[in-house]
């Protein structure tokens, strides 16, 4: 069995910014996190992805109401991120708390 790892560099995974979608929507399914995260994740597991594409995929999800986004600003750099929310959302009100 081969063990090697694709080199991204030389190979790009290439889905339609559709199937990308379908994928984020199953993956992270309930989960919070950011753009960087998702990418880092992704690049972590090995898959040859483009991150340019990645990130526009995550930008139209939000701005198209597919995913819910929190613009925040890193304590570390300073710099503006949104926190992305993934349905199904988990909200935290339980009933009566109004």
């Amino acid at each position: 069995m081969n063990q090697e790892r694709v080199i991204p560099e030389k190979h790009v995974l290439n889905l339609a910014d559709e199937e990308w979608r379908e994928i984020f929507l199953e993956v992270f399914r309930s989960r919070k996190t950011y753009a960087g995260g998702i990418i880092q994740e992704l690049l972590k597991s090995g898959l040859p992805i483009d991150d340019v594409q990645i990130g526009r995929v995550l930008r139209n999800m939000r701005e198209s109401g597919f995913i819910r986004g929190d613009q925040r600003k890193s304590k570390k750099s300073g710099n503006n991120y949104f926190l992305l929310t993934f349905p199904p959302y988990v909200d935290n009100n339980e009933p009566g708390d109004d």
